[in-house]
């Protein structure tokens, strides 16, 4: 009975060395973990020191709305406001910024110790040969064989014509262009390579945008609308058509969106006619 109250009492010394060693296994044990977590968040501490850029982008003609600007490699980015500014956080010095915007030349450019940059960026101003539209496509002028002659909007855009085939008249070679009457808004008569029949229609066919249309659904064309007009003349251009296209057809492709900025333009004409000799006339006195 001694001997099990002696190991008892030495069991009872020994309980608060073993609590004290528990405790302090339980306080290591989260210090480790929290060392651990320190050392991962390293990154995210860096990439919270990323300073803060600003800048303007535009082009020759002022600024850019709806550029954008990203951080190489990364989702970090945004898009210019209404007066081509932008904000970019947490970017690092060693970063690349990349500018891009639909119609002009994409930019990389190094942040370094920089925070404030004025971007300007150039037109893609890539050498496109003149195309000329055919009956099954678009082919280069230079690879055309077929006998094809071609108004360009820039060509009609200085005549001040009312009716797209006034701007015909005298610009394309084998075309003739008569105005048979002098009612105003009334069509005019083309013939290409002459007239083809006495007692047929010697008219080309017309075609808008791959539509077949009549004459005067040609002449209610605003001429303003107009991109190309061009005239096929030989059977070789024309052969996609058939025998409608016998007496020549006239393509019309009208205007369409094309990439980079918003223009607007207003062209206002005005005119009047008068008699040029009045002659007098006797009356009842």
């Amino acid at each position: 009975m001694k001997n099990n109250k002696m190991a008892k009492i030495c069991l009872l010394s020994l309980l608060p060395s073993i609590s004290v060693l528990a405790s302090e296994n339980y306080i290591t044990d989260p210090a480790t973990s929290l060392r651990g977590k320190s050392d991962s968040a390293v990154p995210t501490r860096l990439q919270q020191n990323g300073k803060t850029i600003t800048g303007v982008v535009q082009d020759a003609l002022g600024p850019i709305a709806g550029a954008n600007i990203i951080v190489k490699g990364t989702t970090n980015g945004n898009i210019t406001d209404m007066d081509g500014k932008f904000t970019l956080e947490n970017v690092p010095a060693n970063a690349t910024l990349v500018i891009s915007y639909i119609g002009f030349t994409p930019q990389e450019i190094r942040v370094g110790n920089q925070t404030t940059f004025n971007i300007t960026l150039q037109e893609d101003s890539e050498a496109l040969d003149e195309v000329v539209v055919v009956g099954y496509g678009v082919m280069k002028k230079k690879d055309l064989t077929g006998a094809v002659s071609q108004l360009s909007s820039s060509s009609m855009k200085d005549l001040k014509v009312s009716h797209p085939t006034e701007a015909m008249a005298g610009k394309l070679a084998g075309v003739q262009v008569q105005q048979v009457g002098g009612q105003p808004g009334q069509a005019a008569t083309i013939r290409v390579r002459g007239s083809g029949s006495i007692t047929a229609s010697s008219a080309p066919l017309y075609v808008v945008d791959g539509y077949p249309l009549g004459e005067q659904n040609l002449n209610a064309i605003n001429p303003n609308d107009i991109e190309s007009i061009e005239v096929l003349k030989d059977a070789s251009a024309a052969a996609i058509y058939g025998s409608r296209a016998a007496n020549g057809v006239v393509l019309v492709t009208t205007k369409s969106g094309k990439t980079g900025k918003v223009s607007v333009s207003l062209d206002i004409y005005a005119g009047f006619q008068n008699v040029t000799k009045k002659m007098d006339l006797m009356n009842a006195q």
